[in-house]
C-alpha cells in the first residue's frame, strides 16, 4: 500500500509553480479538483474500501464524507435492497416490528393525516385504608408549554372503601369547571382522561397509609394531531404538508416491490417472500429508508480518505498529475480572461493526461510481494517431468 498525502502539499505545488499570492479564495474548489482527478486517475489506490455506522433520522441518513460507491448496506442480520421505483423519497413505510403496527396502514399506505390520540393515566388503590389516612394526587399538565399544576387531598373517614374514595377524587377533579382533563371512575381505580390531544399530563401520587397503596400508569400516551395541510396548524398540532397527490409525499406507499399480507410476515422481518422488507434509495446526498426511521445501520463504500481535518488524501504517486490537474483548472479562467495562451492551455491539459496515465500505470504495477505471490501460482500450474523419462 502507497502513503497518502494530504492536498494540502499539492496545493503548495500549485502555489509554488504558479506563483500564486493569495489562494483564500480558491482552497475549497481545489479540494474538489483533486478528488476529481483521483476518480479520473482511477486506479485501485485511489479509493479505499470504508465499513462504517450512520445514525438514521427520520427515515434517512446523509452520506458519508468521501463517499465514492456503494457496496452494502446492512441493518442487523440483513443486507437492505435498493427499490428501483421511480418515487423513492418517501421517508415513511411498513415497520420491522410487530403485525401490530400494521394498522396504521391502509391498502400499503401510511396515513399521515392522523387526529392523534389524549393522554390517559389511572391511578389504583389497593385496599385496605385506615381511617385518618391522607391520600394526595397531583396532576401536572403541560398545554403546549402552559403547566398548570393541581393537587388534590382526602382524609379517609369512617365507612369509606375502595368505591368511596375513589367517588370522592372523581367529584372534587370534574365539580372544578376548566380542567384539561375530566376523572372517569373504575371498580378499584380511576382514570383521567386529556380533553384533546394536545394536552401533557405528568401524575404523582402519595398517601400516608401503612395498609392501603396508590400507584398511577400511563395507559395511553398523548399522540399529536397530525394535518394534511399547507398552513400552520392549530395550537401545537403538527404539521404534514402535502404536495400534489400525483407524488411520494401525499401518501407513503410501502418501497417493497412484493406484494404485502400479514400472513408473509415472520419475525417482522420477511414480506412477501423478499429477504428483508426494509428498502432504501439514494437521492441528493441522503440515503433514504421505507421502514428504518431512527436508528443505526452498517455501510460498506468505497471512499475518498481524508486526514484530521476533512481534507482529501491521495496515493503518493498521484501528486504530479494532481498538481497538473489543479493547474489546468485555475488556469482555465485565466484563459477566459485573455491571460494566457490557448498554446498554453493546450500543453498545461496534454500534460495532465500524461501525467494521469503514468499516475494510474505506477498504481496498478505490482509490488515485489505480488510478484512473488504470482510466480507461486504460475509454478503451480507447470506439469511435473515424468518419471519414465529418467
Amino acid at each position: 500500500m502507497n502513503n497518502k498525502v494530504s492536498i494540502r502539499r499539492i496545493i503548495g505545488n500549485v502555489v509554488a509553480k504558479l506563483q500564486l499570492t493569495d489562494v483564500s479564495s480558491s482552497i475549497s474548489n481545489m479540494a474538489d479538483w483533486a478528488t476529481e482527478a483521483e476518480m479520473k486517475i482511477g486506479s485501485r489506490a485511489s479509493y479505499e474500501s470504508v465499513e462504517c455506522e450512520l445514525e438514521v433520522k427520520k427515515f434517512r441518513t446523509c452520506l458519508p464524507a468521501g463517499f465514492v460507491r456503494l457496496k452494502a448496506i446492512k441493518s442487523g442480520g440483513h443486507i437492505l435492497d435498493v427499490t428501483n421505483k421511480d418515487f423513492t423519497q418517501f421517508h415513511k413505510g411498513v415497520s420491522l416490528s410487530t403485525v401490530e403496527d400494521n394498522s396504521k396502514f391502509i391498502a400499503g399506505n401510511k396515513v399521515l393525516s392522523n387526529p392523534g390520540q389524549p393522554n390517559v393515566h389511572q391511578i389504583d388503590f389497593v385496599p385496605v385504608f385506615q381511617v385518618g389516612d391522607v391520600i394526595t394526587i397531583s396532576v401536572t399538565n403541560d398545554n403546549c408549554g402552559d403547566a398548570t399544576i393541581n393537587s388534590f387531598t382526602y382524609i379517609v373517614s369512617p365507612g369509606d372503601g375502595i368505591t368511596e374514595i375513589i367517588a370522592e377524587f372523581v367529584n372534587q377533579i370534574n365539580i372544578i369547571g376548566g380542567l384539561p382533563y375530566t376523572a372517569v371512575p373504575g371498580s378499584d381505580f380511576f382514570q383521567l382522561i386529556a380533553v384533546n390531544n394536545l394536552i401533557n399530563m405528568q401524575v404523582t401520587v402519595h398517601t400516608t397509609s401503612i395498609t392501603g397503596a396508590i400507584s398511577t400508569q400511563v395507559i395511553s400516551r398523548r399522540i399529536l394531531p397530525t394535518e394534511s395541510s399547507t398552513q400552520k396548524g392549530e395550537n401545537c398540532a403538527v404539521v404534514i404538508k402535502e404536495g400534489s397527490e400525483n407524488l411520494a409525499s401525499k401518501s407513503a406507499a410501502l418501497l417493497n416491490d412484493n406484494t404485502y399480507s400479514e400472513s408473509s410476515v415472520s419475525n417482522g422481518n420477511n414480506i412477501g417472500g423478499s429477504p428483508s422488507v426494509s428498502k432504501f434509495s439514494i437521492q441528493n446526498g441522503y440515503i433514504h429508508f421505507n421502514a428504518i426511521e431512527n436508528g443505526k445501520i452498517g455501510i460498506s463504500y468505497w471512499g475518498i480518505m481524508t486526514d484530521e481535518e476533512g481534507w482529501p488524501l491521495v496515493d503518493e504517486l498521484h501528486v504530479d498529475a494532481i498538481t497538473q490537474y489543479l493547474m489546468w483548472q485555475y488556469e482555465i479562467a485565466n484563459f477566459r480572461k485573455g491571460k494566457v495562451s490557448s498554446q498554453y492551455m493546450q500543453w498545461v491539459e496534454q500534460r495532465w493526461y500524461t501525467l494521469c496515465g503514468q499516475a494510474r500505470g505506477d498504481s496498478e504495477m505490482v509490488d515485489t510481494q505480488e510478484l512473488k505471490y504470482l510466480a507461486n501460482m504460475w509454478n503451480q500450474f507447470i506439469p511435473l517431468p515424468n518419471k519414465n523419462l529418467f
